[in-house]
Order: C-alpha cells, then sequence, then structure tokens
C-alpha cells in the first residue's frame, strides 16, 4: 500500500483488493470480462476508487516515494489510431467507481489520448463521451471518456449488505487486528464488458486471444470522483501478465541397467495452459496433457503456451543421463535416521543420510511377509530436493 504525506480517512483507506479478467465461454467471440474489488476500512461516506490499467513495467520507489518506468505521453501511455478509427497503439486504461450506501452508483471508464483525438479521430471500437481530464486545462495528453458503439449496460456492482466472510485470507480492521469476515458495505465489487465497451484485444488490429489490453495494475481512492480529486491510498502496481515460469522435474534423471523408464512432469501446470514435449535424442513412450514416460536417455523439453493457439510462453528442458558403467548399486550404509508418520491415506517418509554426495536415487521397498519385498516408488535425490523447493514436501 502508498498514500501522499496526509492521513488516510478511513472511507479511502484500501485493505484488500483483486482482480480477474476471463472470457464468458471457450470462443474468440465469447465476452472478455474484467472483475475488480477492493475492501475499504471504513463504511461511511461516498467511497471512490480506480483500477489504473498500464502498457509499461510502472513502479513505486518508496525511498523517494515517487513512481518509476510510467510512459512517456506525460506520465502514460497514450492510444493512437489510424485514419479510419482502427487502433495502432494500445495505451492505458482507468475504470473508475463510486460506491455510495446503497451501492454503485456510478462507473467510468476513460483511456489516455492525446486531446487533438477526440475531434479529429472516429475510433471503430468505441465512441467518446467528451469527457477528458489531464494535467490543467492545457493538457495535451489526458484521459477521455468512452462508451460502447451500441446501447445497454456494460457493467454492474455491487457490495455485501451483510456481514461477509473474506475467505480463508482474512482481512485487517482498524487496529491491525485480524478478522475472518467484512462488515455491511465494506467490501465492493464490479464487473466490465471488455468486449462490448471495445477493449476486448480480438477488436484491435492484431486481434489475438493471446494478447491483453495492460500489464501492470494500480488501484487507488481519491477523495472525490473528480479526474483531478487527490490520490488518497493507493496498491503498489503489480504485474498482471506475469506468470512462473514453467518447472519440469523427474523422477529419475539418470538411468541403470535396470532402470528403463522415467516419469518427467510440469511442477507448476495451468489449467489454461497447454504444454507440448519434444526430445532432440531420447524417447517419449507415453504423454498425457502435463507429463510424459520416457525409456531412452536424452533432452527432453516443455514448450508452454498460454493458450491454445497462443505463441511460445516459455520452456525448460530435462537430461535424463545413463552411467557409462552402470555403476548403480545399494549403499552398504549410510542412513542414520529414518522416520514414518501416517498422514491421512498416506505416509509421510523422514530420512537422514550421512552419505550424500554418493546417493543417486531412493527406492521404497515394501514386503508383505518381510521377505520379499516389491518397489513402489523410485525418485531420483534431486527430484526429491525439486520437488521439496516448490511443496515442502519432507522425504
Amino acid at each position: 500500500m502508498g498514500n501522499n504525506h496526509l492521513p488516510v480517512l478511513a472511507k479511502n483507506d484500501i485493505v484488500d483488493g483483486y482482480l480477474h479478467v476471463r472470457r464468458d465461454g471457450i470462443l474468440a467471440g465469447d465476452s472478455l470480462w474484467f472483475f475488480g474489488a477492493v475492501a475499504i476500512l471504513g463504511t461511511n461516506g461516498d467511497r471512490y476508487f480506480d483500477f489504473e490499467l498500464y502498457q509499461t513495467d510502472i513502479s513505486y520507489n518508496r525511498s523517494t516515494k515517487k513512481f518509476e518506468k510510467y510512459g512517456p505521453d506525460a506520465g502514460h501511455t497514450s492510444w493512437q489510431f489510424a485514419t479510419d478509427g482502427s487502433t495502432v497503439k494500445v495505451g492505458d486504461i482507468i475504470l473508475t467507481a463510486e460506491y455510495g450506501n446503497a451501492g454503485l452508483s456510478m462507473i467510468e471508464a476513460r483511456i489516455w489520448v492525446q486531446k487533438t483525438a477526440l475531434t479529429t479521430v472516429t475510433p471503430q471500437a468505441f465512441s467518446w463521451t467528451g469527457s477528458f481530464d489531464g494535467d490543467g486545462a492545457g493538457a495535451t495528453y489526458g484521459y477521455a471518456g468512452i462508451v460502447p458503439k451500441t446501447g445497454g449496460a456494460f457493467y454492474q456492482g455491487l457490495q455485501n449488505a451483510v456481514a461477509t466472510c473474506t475467505g480463508p485470507f482474512g482481512t485487517i480492521k482498524s487496529g491491525d487486528i485480524g478478522a475472518l469476515t467484512y462488515d455491511p458495505i465494506q467490501f465492493m465489487e464490479f464487473s466490465v464488458n471488455l468486449t462490448k465497451l471495445g477493449l476486448d484485444p480480438m477488436s484491435f488490429t492484431t486481434g489475438s486471444m493471446c494478447n491483453l489490453a495492460f500489464g501492470k495494475v494500480l488501484i487507488k481512492t481519491r477523495t472525490s470522483t473528480s479526474f483531478t480529486a487527490s490520490i488518497t491510498d493507493f496498491a503498489s502496481p503489480f504485474s498482471f501478465r506475469a506468470i512462473p515460469e514453467v518447472d519440469l522435474a523427474a523422477d529419475i534423471p539418470f538411468f541403470c541397467e535396470e532402470q528403463n523408464v522415467a516419469n518427467i512432469w510440469v511442477l507448476n501446470p495451468l489449467p489454461t495452459s497447454t504444454y507440448t514435449f519434444t526430445t532432440i535424442d531420447g524417447h517419449i513412450l507415453s504423454s498425457g496433457p502435463t507429463s510424459v514416460a520416457v525409456d531412452s536417455p536424452g533432452t527432453y523439453i516443455v514448450i508452454q503456451t498460454l493458450l491454445d493457439g497462443c505463441a511460445e510462453g516459455g520452456r525448460d528442458t530435462v537430461i535424463i543421463s545413463r552411467f557409462a558403467d552402470n555403476n548403480c548399486v545399494p549403499l552398504a550404509s549410510g542412513l542414520t535416521a529414518f522416520t514414518a508418520a501416517r498422514s491421512g491415506a498416506d505416509v509421510q517418509l523422514s530420512d537422514t543420510l550421512s552419505t550424500i554426495n554418493e546417493v543417486r536415487g531412493i527406492t521404497i521397498q515394501r514386503a508383505a511377509d518381510d521377505n520379499e519385498f516389491v518397489s513402489i516408488h523410485r525418485n531420483s535425490l534431486s527430484a526429491f530436493r525439486k520437488i521439496k523447493e516448490h511443496s515442502g514436501t519432507r522425504i
């Protein structure tokens, strides 16, 4: 969170915020919806807040108390249009809302443009409302209001009328007290149909479901609904487009003579992504949406696309090796501690090894008669370490 140098009133003090963007279906022509919500510390009086969507990697420097990496056009990135009104370059967007005790009373969408665009350009995707606010009356750039080309509602909003559960993360109330419920009308949310409003990337010149209309988001409150009103509090700009790098793991990163099948899987799969596995010099025995089984040493690669049909969004590689001398034998000693504990229907194992540098992998065996042991799980030590880094699982 951040704010100016004056005390922040409770009705302007941001506690929580979230946003979510999704289509109303799986087809390119389905409406793209923007969902935003905030929880404000106080519940008295009118409350005004913005969701400001940036193209640049804007950030806030806590030491200097200044924003950095903002756009080139008077602090923002401006929208640009061809002579026929088609979009040439996407710029910054702002969605501003006003809530009273009875609920949402106003929502407005604006885009950052050069002021002359209002009189020289007729956009294909939306219409101007005529409103414009920049840095003073003679501003060259500013936020201009837009509405859909066709009539009808394109937004909605509500707030909690009664005390409402915050969800598993909880919230903070006055005095830095943790709570599991929001007070009545403390939590406000809204949605905007970006497709109807003309801000759907599918309507841009490079129309693609793989594009987003913004990268960084700044949530802030103001003293009034006026665009020239002072900012009172804000949630420091956070990235919306960034996703974790795809990460692969293998249960057996090497083959001994008796080992001929290894499993490779994506540790952090996204349900909306597509993962394609290839190999340079190995062999894939079978494959699934986020994993493959391989039966040959080699280099194995996974390529991630964020949505089906999009360009490559990331890749990772694992190498399955074979020991030239097949020198894979059980250790004569080295296990100094071993514990097992039931965890629901599973068993959690923990061990300590004194000869860690000699260990290539761990095989867990089970016997029903204390005589005939059968392997039930096999992992390389490196795979165990990698899993531990991601999930905290002990071995």
